[in-house]
């Protein structure tokens, strides 16, 4: 069984060239693990950018960017679940779109194994939503090594050669 999903492009589903340096995890890990039968079932909404599923709460997918020592940024459609109340406030702000979404900050929990950074799944990372029918950035964390992989610059070829297949 697959823990990870091909990547894919965001907006037909088409796998990616083995070059391309953005694409997005399909589902948080611990559903992409599941029958597809079992994953429906579970799901209570979901979309593109939102989810919510019975016994696993809501998530948000954000662009997680990754700084690449050949002056490229990769950037990862990553999923960000949410607690409470929180996930009420920024499905809310994402619907209102404009001011509600524009500058919308929020915390929550790294969803996704993100090779080749082995210890960041379930790091507690912050994104900010800056332009109106974009997805959020994460900007920064909680998390000491998580800060390292926002603030450093890594290998290319090494991101590649990581990357799910």
């Amino acid at each position: 069984m697959r823990t990870r999903a091909e990547p894919s492009c965001y907006c037909c589903g088409k796998k990616l060239d083995p070059g391309h340096l953005a694409w997005n995890y399909v589902w948080p890990d611990l559903l992409a693990v599941l029958a597809k039968r079992e994953r429906k079932k579970a799901l209570r909404f979901h979309s593109d950018a939102f989810l919510v599923a019975d016994g696993f709460g809501a998530a948000i997918r954000v662009i997680l960017p990754i700084h690449l020592d050949s002056g490229h940024t990769a950037t990862l459609g990553v999923w960000l679940g949410l607690d409470g109340e929180d996930a009420n406030r920024v499905n809310s702000a994402a619907r209102d779109g404009g001011a509600a979404w524009i500058g919308c900050t929020f915390d929550g929990t790294l969803l996704n194994h993100v090779p080749p950074f082995p210890d960041t799944y379930y790091s507690r990372i912050t994104a900010v939503a800056s332009e109106e029918r974009t997805l959020a950035r994460v900007t920064d964390s909680a998390d000491e090594a998580f800060k390292r992989i926002l603030t450093g610059t890594w290998p290319h070829a090494e991101f590649l050669r990581a990357r799910p297949r």
